[in-house]
């Protein structure tokens, strides 16, 4: 695991004062309007200066995920990144848990049956991971997307032993815990 420490609440609060400060005076009302009306307009703006444009790639996005053991078939290959929505803004990532164990294959369906719910894609998955790097030695945390090999169905699961992350691929064919996190995308609540 690299040495680096994410940002202190301190380091984020003396940004956001910089940030202030170089807002032009002459900012039009309609754009601060957009912006306080909606903040993730304003997050995604912020995120899309301050991150480097590799990460927007599947490399780049699965470094920023800071993983210390990858399974090789966990690549672009097998699970794309998903395109940006239009109504992306709309959803928000949500780890989901249910209350008993669930199998793996009924998993996906459960969840469509819950509402207001959809699958995440590698793409909102990773970036997820790289802002809540601590979730995954919490919880197992299942993304809801799968890759059929051989002749099981296989979804890539960011795993915590200790201090160490791993991103696991493993069989739905199998029985996951009510401790494991199940990554979707949910309507954001009003």
């Amino acid at each position: 695991m690299s040495g680096e420490k994410i940002a202190s609440r301190g380091q984020l609060l003396q940004l956001a004062g910089m940030l202030a400060q170089d807002v032009p005076t002459d900012l039009p009302g309609d754009v601060a309007q957009k912006w306080i009306d909606n903040p993730s307009a304003m997050r995604e703006a912020v995120r899309s200066m301050l991150w480097p444009q590799w990460v927007k790639t599947f490399q780049g996005l699965l470094a920023t995920c800071k993983q210390d053991e990858v399974d090789y078939r966990f690549n672009e290959g097998h699970f794309s990144l998903e395109p940006v929505a239009p109504n992306e803004d709309d959803w928000e990532v949500h780890e989901h848990f249910f209350s008993a164990s669930v199998d793996g294959l009924k998993a996906f369906g459960a969840l469509e049956q819950l509402g207001n719910y959809q699958p995440c894609g590698p793409r909102r998955a990773m970036t997820f991971i790289a802002t809540h790097l601590h979730d995954q030695l919490e919880n197992d945390l299942v993304v809801t997307t799968r890759w059929y090999w051989g002749v099981n169905w296989w979804t890539p699961v960011f795993c915590g032993n200790g201090s160490k992350r791993i991103l696991k691929l493993q069989r739905l064919n199998r029985k996951f815990g009510p401790c494991d996190g199940w990554l979707v995308l949910r309507r954001k609540q009003a």
